[in-house]
């Protein structure tokens, strides 16, 4: 068992101790892993999406402490991420769109709070398009579908080489704002995850189709808050003025300052209320 499977599973029995359940959803892939749980809260349900080669688990100490203030808190695991099962075939990024829109819509009735990061806010932008009348307020954390050029898109696919683990301290030291603790350990997981065939495959496949379309952008509808960092260094700075051009002026943009491409993990409490304030402003009693 690899550092990340092994924390994976302790870390699934800390959020089921604390009152968490797994559960699954059948998927066009399998069986999709969710954590899913009552909350305490006058908000909406509330969904999080997380980027590739991560899972739900990330999102745990985000899950506990918005718990209390949302009706609902749902995690899903990825296709072929987590505790999903595993892909027969990566998918392109379009196809992993799809199964995004069923798992979630198999998750959620009424207008909830859809939260990504990363490729999570990617594919979270995509469901907002085809069910903008099941979201109630989406927020961005440094979300990745603005096309790249060519050459920003081979330095992304450099970045996640993860030839060794010079490679993966490298990109450690790009994922956070700051040094994160046990730092040693978190290269280890991440060379782990990012040198799987999953997350090399799927960026080797990405292509102009994979990516939005001004149109796109344009059309959506639900309330929207964008946030990327002031230390952001994983994801091409033009995204960010790619969204600033094409997405609709009701979309709310702002750069936390100490915010780099993890925030969940790195700035919790101040996420956590961001999503709240955010929520509790577009969302009618």
């Amino acid at each position: 068992m690899s550092v990340f499977d092994w924390f994976e599973r302790l870390a699934r029995f800390r959020l089921h101790r604390a009152g968490l359940v797994s559960h699954t959803v059948t998927g066009r892939d399998g069986a999709v892993h969710v954590y899913d749980a009552p909350g305490g809260g006058s908000l909406p349900a509330t969904v999080l999406l997380h980027g590739i080669g991560s899972s739900a688990t990330a999102y745990g100490g985000l899950m506990m402490a918005l718990r209390p203030h949302v009706a609902r808190i749902v995690a899903p695991d990825l296709p072929g991420h987590g505790f999903s099962a595993p892909l027969a075939e990566v998918p392109s990024g379009r196809e992993l769109a799809a199964r995004a829109v069923e798992i979630v819509d198999a998750l959620i009735d009424g207008p909830s709070v859809v939260v990504g990061t990363s490729l999570g806010g990617a594919l979270a932008l995509q469901y907002a398009l085809a069910r903008p009348h099941k979201v109630a307020a989406l927020v961005l954390c440094a979300p990745a579908g603005a096309p790249p050029t060519v050459d920003e898109l081979d330095e992304l696919r450099d970045l996640f080489a993860m030839q060794g683990r010079d490679d993966a301290r490298a990109f450690v030291d790009r994922l956070f704002a700051g040094k994160p603790p046990l730092r040693g350990v978190v290269v280890r997981m991440v060379h782990d995850r990012l040198s799987r065939p999953i997350v090399q495959q799927f960026l080797g496949n990405l292509d102009d189709e994979a990516f939005m379309t001004a149109d796109e952008a344009a059309s959506l509808q639900p309330p929207t808050l964008l946030l990327w960092g002031e230390e952001e260094r994983v994801l091409p700075a033009s995204g960010l003025e790619w969204f600033r051009r094409h997405l609709p002026s009701h979309v709310r943009i702002e750069q936390p300052p100490g915010y780099g491409h993890s925030a969940h993990l790195e700035r919790t409490g101040d996420l956590v209320d961001r999503i709240r304030g955010f929520t509790e402003e577009v969302v009618q009693p």
